[in-house]
């Protein structure tokens, strides 16, 4: 093998794009404890990669994977042919989980953001409340992307922000908040997650991230999932063994264990897998419901309602205003015509209700029909169509903007002479007698 210390660092990304497995064994910077360390040589990709770009904002941003499968993902099955080859290695998946992790400690420790890479975390599911909503200061992080989909409505029903953080390594869900959120206001953030080392570990540290990344938290409160929001045979069936890694695992456990050993995830609420979904809802209301401003919210509901017509009764008018009308003009409109030489009506018009009319060409070019009103919209005179083919000349069947004028006069004046009835036109005599208005 080539001496480690036998080349310097690439300068480049380009360059380290060009290396070879010997060039990477021979970086001494790319090792750790003698060995090819993949989270040193991501490092050095993700340094060399922030002058290639620039933040360009959400909508040309990329995400983690498009990091991955170019420009990290190529380099690394360069450096590591050896476990690339090896079936049990299972490289893709441990691979991109070093680059998951060491960009996340590169964030934290302040050495670059996602931003800088022209990431954006669109992995993780989010829905944040408007600036202007009533509870706009406060966060709801589930760790768990089954869980966020169960409490999501309350985004909506308490204008709060709900967050899945997906279990670990969040810091560019974190990132992307400190971006979003307001930067004067001090935000309350509760945690649910999991009752186990784990889930309190993701609970400190994604309260952490946030605050180093620039989130001003008010308060941190960890809501649950705790033993006291099941039953005891709930707790009989539905504890389980987390897996004790380190010393810090066992010490959680003995303090904070069920029994000294057991835990229980946030699945475990609800008394079958029809209720998960309420049960779970129903713990973060019963914890964080006395701090919901209802009368504010209350407030402001009875002040749209007070100074707006709702949208769906304003539609459900006009629609109804609208098409009568329509069916009102057509049928008066074409009744202008029946005076004109060949035209004759020929039963209702199935789309509109009005009145259907045909025309014999014959009798009313015979007649010379096409001057026989000056109210009437213009009508297409025999040779009209070939004489506007040459030239600038149009060809219509109309003059529309003669026609909309007179169409709106004799509307005003059907109104005012009591013609048209908006009220009858609604079925509001009717509705006042008892009845069922249309609209």
């Amino acid at each position: 093998m080539t001496d480690q210390s036998s080349r310097p660092p690439p300068e480049t990304l380009s360059e380290l794009q060009e290396f070879s497995t010997e060039d990477f064994r021979a970086v001494e910077e790319y090792h750790y404890q003698g060995e090819l360390s993949p989270k040193r040589i991501i490092h050095s990709i993700a340094r060399l990669s922030v002058p290639e770009v620039e933040w360009r904002g959400p909508s040309n941003a990329n995400s983690l994977r498009d990091f991955w499968y170019n420009p990290v993902k190529p380099i690394l099955e360069r450096a590591f042919p050896d476990q690339l080859a090896d079936p049990e290695f299972d490289f893709g998946r441990r691979m991109s989980q070093y680059l998951s992790e060491t960009l996340s400690e590169m964030v934290k420790e302040g050495e670059l953001t996602y931003s800088d890479l022209n990431i954006i975390d669109a992995s993780r599911e989010r829905a944040l409340a408007d600036a202007e909503s009533v509870e706009a200061d406060k966060i709801l992080f589930v760790e768990k992307d089954s869980a966020y989909l169960k409490v999501k409505p309350l985004a909506d029903r308490y204008e709060l922000s709900v967050v899945s953080g997906s279990g670990w390594q969040a810091t560019a869900l974190i990132e992307d908040l400190a971006r979003e959120l307001d930067s004067d206001t001090e935000y309350t953030l509760y945690l649910l997650t999991d009752y186990d080392p784990t889930g309190f570990e993701i609970a400190e540290d994604f309260a952490s991230r946030s605050e180093r990344l620039g989130v001003s938290l008010d308060e941190v409160r960890r809501i649950g999932i705790d033993p006291e929001h099941l039953s005891d045979d709930q707790l009989e069936t539905q504890r389980f063994t987390p897996p004790a890694q380190s010393e810090a695992d066992r010490e959680w456990l003995e303090t904070h264990g069920i029994e000294g050993r057991y835990g229980i995830e946030l699945e475990a609420v609800g008394e079958d897998l029809q209720s998960k979904g309420e049960a779970l809802q129903r713990l973060v209301v019963d914890e964080i419901g006395d701090e919901i401003d209802e009368r504010e919210r209350r407030r402001r509901t009875l002040q749209r309602a007070v100074n707006e017509i709702p949208e769906e009764a304003t539609n459900s008018i006009v629609e109804s205003i609208v098409g009568d009308l329509r069916r009102e003009l057509v049928s008066r409109g074409r009744a202008m015509y029946l005076d004109a030489p060949g035209v004759r009506e020929n039963g209702v018009d199935d789309e509109t209700g009005a009145r259907r009319l045909d025309v014999d060409i014959d009798e009313f070019d015979s007649e010379g029909a096409t001057d026989h009103s000056p109210e009437l919209p213009a009508l297409p005179a025999a040779g009209d169509l070939h004489e506007s083919a040459v030239g600038e000349d149009e060809w219509d069947v109309t003059n529309r903007e003669s026609a909309s004028r007179d169409v709106r006069r004799r509307l005003r004046e059907a109104m005012h002479n009591g013609e048209i009835d908006i009220a009858d036109l609604l079925n509001l005599d009717e509705t006042a007698d008892g009845g069922e208005s249309s609209s």
